[in-house]
């Protein structure tokens, strides 16, 4: 009998085809491999943590209206190095040609001479245009410096701002859903005294009524977050998904400030009052400069010619009479601007120091709120609520008094968050009504709780 035989054929040769293709296809692959990590990696780079100075270089390097400001003020500052050049050319004239002299009947005699003439003109500003016109540029400058000092203090304002809304909107979740989770036990708790015959339908409607509110609160709670997340990404200029792990607290630091009289005497050298002098200048620059364009400028020119055979060198000096017109309507322009200009400096000190005052008061009153809800009001809900807590496991307490002492101290947090938001919002009020000077510089540490 012939037993069926299975034959094994020889892989050998396609083994060593596929190694082959493996080999020729590795920088490929490592390259593909590559690839897919770092992109797989990406969402990762996000995770790495921010404080508040590394929350700000990311927004100087990648937000687009910073970059905005510096190249506004890279324009300026072209413009006034354009105007370092002298403002006038001079002129080079040649004129050529042959003539021959003529008899005393007229006819000509003679061979043909030739007949040049250059002539070289410069027109010289003498009414000082040049050096007047570079300290407008270099007014319009300094004023641009100015400007981009305030608007990147009002960038740093609203990262900031938004940063710690955003850290405090993820306590406020926290502690929402700590309430939420409160509830929920509570209300299998109450169901099951019901079954054992312990409790009754109205402790057991009190809490499910209680565990939907809270429920609805902390849903409400995540849509804030959201918005304060976007927020937050706006002001930083983030455009990389996911928002990374900020080691920040509730609020900035704010520590004691000065006396009300110090701040108000530091009104001068606010950014904004600067930047009203300074456009005050820039008026004042331009009043000159349109009177010095009223004096005209200088003509020297100098001749050399040859006709018939001789040399002939000239000179001269030129200069329109500025007896009619003297650039009236430029110097009755700025002079009416100069004196609107001096009215705004003015209006701009009275609002500062009325900006001042009241942001002084609120950021009092809001650390006054912010230090009682602290020391007062938490501890005293936080004894209030663990006594309540002991009453009722010892039974000397109803479920609704107990459920009262939790509520009263979820309130009490709540109100410590909304406490330190009016803190901090009355900080950066003070901080932009006194231009961001560090005199605000605290010494305690951020708030935490």
């Amino acid at each position: 009998m012939i037993k069926n035989q299975l034959t094994l054929p020889d892989i050998t040769p396609t083994l060593s085809r596929m190694w082959r293709a493996i080999v020729s296809s590795a920088p490929k692959m490592i390259m593909w491999m590559g690839i897919c990590w770092l992109w797989m990696g990406y969402p990762y780079a996000a995770a790495e943590t921010f404080d508040e100075a590394k929350v700000w270089r990311y927004t100087q390097t990648h937000h687009p209206l910073y970059r905005r400001f510096k190249k506004q003020l890279h324009v300026t500052k072209a413009t006034r190095k354009g105007q370092q050049s002298f403002p006038t050319n001079p002129t080079l004239s040649f004129e050529g040609g042959v003539q021959s002299p003529s008899s005393p009947t007229g006819n000509s005699a003679g061979a043909w001479m030739p007949d040049i003439e250059a002539g070289f003109s410069w027109g010289i500003p003498i009414g000082g245009r040049w050096q007047k016109s570079k300290q407008l540029a270099k007014q319009r400058y300094l004023a641009a410096k100015l400007v981009f000092s305030l608007q990147t203090l009002r960038l740093y304002q609203r990262v900031q701002q938004s940063l710690y809304d955003y850290q405090r909107y993820k306590k406020t979740v926290e502690i929402q859903n700590k309430i939420a989770g409160f509830h929920q036990k509570m209300n299998a708790l109450i169901q099951k005294r019901e079954q054992n015959g312990v409790g009754n339908k109205l402790n057991t409607q009190m809490v499910q009524i209680e565990a939907l509110r809270t429920r609805q609160e902390s849903w409400q709670a995540k849509m804030q977050l959201v918005t304060a997340r976007r927020k937050l990404q706006q002001a930083m200029g983030w455009g990389q998904g996911t928002l990374p792990t900020f080691t920040v607290g509730l609020a900035p630091k704010m520590g004691t400030l000065p006396t009300l009289q110090t701040i108000l005497a530091g009104i001068p050298q606010h950014p904004r009052m600067r930047l009203a002098h300074q456009q005050q200048k820039i008026v004042e620059a331009q009043l000159k400069l349109a009177k010095s364009r009223g004096i005209p400028d200088l003509t020297l020119t100098a001749t050399y010619a040859q006709s018939m055979g001789a040399h002939i060198i000239r000179g001269g000096v030129s200069m329109p009479i500025p007896v009619l017109w003297r650039n009236q309507p430029a110097v009755q322009k700025y002079s009416a601007a100069l004196l609107r200009q001096k009215a705004h400096t003015a209006y701009v000190r009275l609002t500062i120091r009325n900006q001042l005052r009241n942001a002084y008061r609120r950021y009092t009153l809001a650390q006054r709120a912010l230090q009682h809800v602290k020391t007062a009001l938490l501890p005293k809900l936080k004894k209030r609520s663990a006594m309540f807590a002991q009453g009722f496991k010892e039974g000397q307490l109803t479920l609704i008094q107990w459920l009262l002492a939790q509520q009263s101290l979820t309130r009490g947090q709540l109100s410590y968050l909304q406490a330190v938001k009016q803190a901090t919002n009355a900080y950066f009020a003070l901080l932009w009504a006194r231009g961001g000077t560090p005199s605000l510089r605290a010494h305690k540490a951020h708030i935490k709780e």
